[in-house]
């Protein structure tokens, strides 16, 4: 089952956490797993590059949390992961 949520309002340049989910005391107990796709860290506030993005596994019960880059390719609605 797939889940979305709306988070609770951010400071610029303030990364997504659990803690910033709507209702997140459910979320974060029921959740197996919860991603946010965010933009780069490097992106400054007022700025944006559209093909740039980052998939950050905040909890993952039987598995690691990190951070996944992609890139996103508008044209066909695609994401690629980038190589480092």
């Amino acid at each position: 089952m797939l889940v979305l949520s709306q988070l609770n309002r951010l400071a610029d340049g303030e990364r997504p956490r659990l803690s910033n989910l709507r209702d997140s005391g459910a979320i974060e107990q029921d959740a197996d797993s919860v991603w946010f796709l965010c933009d780069t860290a490097n992106t400054l506030p007022g700025q944006f590059d559209p093909a740039e993005k980052q998939l950050e596994i905040a909890k993952s019960r039987n598995g690691p949390t990190g951070t996944v880059r992609f890139e996103f390719f508008g044209q066909c609605m695609a994401f690629e992961e980038r190589t480092p």
